[in-house]
């Protein structure tokens, strides 16, 4: 990042190239719009290079590239007045020799994402940046601006409505 905030523009590519997918993820669990999610990791990398003046050396690339997807997600709610709870899921299939095991994880997959999304907005990010990222708790910390403890908490309790919400769900089946 240091390269691209002093000049070297092109280095923005090797960027985008190893951290595009797990933004388009970050963003795909929320928005649940391909094409959204894809637009709004364009415009992640957008900022990136509008404001690169701003990246200071030292800090975590991931922790400020995190923090622009944050807002450009807050952003995207606000603008097309939907609330992180309205959003509705998409259902995808997945590929399996058995087809009992296939309807079962299909099955599975339904109910998680049902769960995620009957979550707090809060929890639910915080289970994504943790769990599907695969952020380090010190950066989310860092994110949200609290201490590795607070985050380890707040993840844990997240983890306890998750469980919550997929037992009600699977128990209304």
């Amino acid at each position: 990042m240091l390269m691209v905030k002093d000049g070297d523009v092109h280095k923005l590519g090797l960027l985008f190239d190893r951290h595009a997918q797990g933004l388009f993820n970050y963003f795909q669990l929320q928005v649940r719009e391909r094409f959204k999610s894809e637009d709004l990791v364009q415009n992640v990398f957008y900022k990136i290079l509008k404001y690169r003046h701003t990246f200071k050396e030292g800090a975590d690339f991931r922790v400020w590239m995190y923090a622009i997807a944050r807002n450009e997600k807050v952003n995207f709610f606000k603008t097309n007045r939907v609330s992180d709870e309205e959003v509705d899921s998409e259902q995808t299939d997945e590929n399996s020799d058995n087809p009992e095991n296939a309807l079962a994880s299909k099955a599975d997959k339904k109910h998680l994402t049902r769960a995620l999304e009957r979550m707090s907005p809060d929890n639910r990010e915080l289970l994504i940046l943790s769990k599907y990222t695969g952020l380090p708790y010190s950066q989310i910390a860092e994110m949200f601006e609290c201490t590795v403890g607070a985050i380890k908490v707040r993840i844990f309790r997240a983890m306890q409505e998750l469980k919550a919400q997929f037992i009600n769900i699977a128990e209304e089946q």
